[in-house]
């Protein structure tokens, strides 16, 4: 999947799709969220003009935050929930995105 987006912007995307699971959910590990509204409600408005795009780019975040533990599969296939690193990781970061 290497193209899609570069590192800087893998990291800035990958922040704001977490805090928006964050905001979403309300911290509760136990709810879940489709990956792609997350998609297109943190990381582009563009990405309603080309959703394959957006597709892509939600499969990507999602395996980066998968990898590093902040995320976890939830009870349907397009969902994620955070883990206990990941709302941590949100306690720190995402109170100065809203």
């Amino acid at each position: 999947m290497s193209g899609i987006m570069t590192k800087d912007e893998l990291h800035k995307f990958s922040t704001k799709f977490l805090c928006q699971l964050f905001k979403k959910t309300g911290g509760n590990l136990d709810m879940s969220v489709g990956s792609a509204e997350l998609v297109f409600e943190s990381v582009t408005v563009g990405a309603y003009e080309r959703p394959s795009l957006a597709a892509s780019i939600g499969n990507h975040i999602s395996h980066h935050l998968l990898s590093q533990g902040l995320i976890r599969k939830g009870y349907l296939a397009d969902e994620v929930r955070l883990t206990r690193e990941g709302l941590q990781k949100c306690i720190e970061t995402c109170r100065d995105l809203y």
